[in-house]
């Protein structure tokens, strides 16, 4: 089964609007982030991935990084990244 977000666009472009430079909640990053969900929503034919990063960590590259991200994934405790992972490559 595909991993999917429903949203109703008039709520989405609610948020936008109060998010928005003009809006009440004047909010940049959460404005930029319903915008990029409303583009994906718009080009719906297409399939997206969401990589979540650290400054230094991508998932796809570093294993103990990928590894805090599936422990969140599932639930577990992951503890904080990165003072509890690096510890273990030493």
């Amino acid at each position: 089964m595909t991993n999917e977000m429903r949203i109703s666009i008039r709520n989405l472009e609610e948020a936008i609007e109060f998010s928005g430079p003009t809006g009440e909640g004047n909010h940049r990053l959460v404005y930029h982030l319903l915008c990029m969900l409303q583009e994906a929503g718009w080009n719906w034919r297409k399939q997206y991935s969401i990589v979540l990063y650290d400054e230094e960590s991508e998932p796809e590259y570093d294993p103990l990084y990928a590894n805090y991200l599936d422990n969140l994934a599932c639930g577990l405790d992951a503890g904080k990244w990165p003072s509890d992972y690096k510890d273990e490559e030493e």
